[in-house]
């Protein structure tokens, strides 16, 4: 009876403690709940006091740019109140200004038209000029077209007297050389008489009429070289004159000289 009574209170302590065992289990599961709660309101509250500075920091950001506007807008509304005043005294010196500017503008508009009418006279006076001045150029263009025309023709004039010329002393030069032809077998000429001359000295034992034919001879020889050297320096003496006409400003050929004979 003892040891079923002991173990009936056994078993009733083992009931009471599976009980309490049970209320301890669902009390830990409550307390784990009531933990993650906590912590999940502390993280949320941990998130507010965060968003909380932040808010803070942002509020204190824009109370300060409020404050620095407000400043600024006390500042420009200083500045507004002076200029306004500066305003209303320059509005009072503008009206004043404005009833001067009236007075030069009228002045002015009086001024332009009396410019307007004088300038209109100048035009005038100087389109009459211009019509001189065209008729003028007109004048001259035809005085210039003549002087060009003339110009071309003394141009064509002058062309044909240098041809002239280059001619004149090409003809020059081929009597020089024709005179130094001349001179040079007039030269041979007189050589050959003044030796025919001592031949007939020497042969001294010649008849009279032998000497008196060769003197005669000699004589009417050297008289025809002279009077061909002559005539040749006469003619070269009338072409050089005529080729120093003709060129404006050739050159005189000098005359030739004749040797006599012995």
């Amino acid at each position: 009876v003892e040891a079923e009574s002991a173990l009936h209170k056994a078993q009733r302590d083992r009931n009471h403690a599976e009980e309490e065992r049970q209320d301890l289990l669902e009390k830990r599961d409550e307390t784990a709940r009531t933990v993650r709660i906590l912590r999940d309101e502390l993280d949320k509250s941990r998130e507010d006091v965060l968003l909380l500075r932040k808010n803070s920091t942002e509020r204190d950001a824009v109370e300060h740019s409020r404050t620095e506007r407000a400043n600024r807008v006390e500042a420009e509304l200083r500045d507004a109140k002076s200029m306004l005043v500066e305003a209303t005294s320059a509005a009072a010196e503008t009206e004043s200004t404005t009833a001067v500017l009236n007075e030069t503008i009228a002045e002015l508009q009086k001024e332009n038209q009396t410019l307007h009418d004088k300038i209109r006279d100048v035009l005038d006076e100087a389109s009459k000029d211009r019509t001189k001045l065209n008729d003028s150029l007109a004048r001259s263009e035809g005085e210039a077209q003549r002087l060009r025309l003339k110009a071309a023709s003394d141009e064509e004039d002058v062309q044909r007297l240098r041809l002239d010329k280059s001619a004149a002393e090409k003809q020059v030069t081929q009597l020089k050389t024709k005179v130094s032809d001349f001179e040079r077998r007039l030269t041979e000429a007189t050589t050959s008489a003044s030796l025919g001359v001592l031949s007939s000295g020497k042969s001294y034992s010649s008849s009279t009429t032998s000497k008196t034919l060769t003197s005669s001879a000699s004589s009417g020889s050297g008289s025809d070289v002279i009077g061909r050297s002559s005539s040749t320096s006469s003619t070269i003496g009338d072409l050089g004159g005529g080729g120093s006409g003709g060129g404006g400003g050739g050159f005189a050929i000098p005359p030739l000289r004749t040797s006599s004979s012995g």
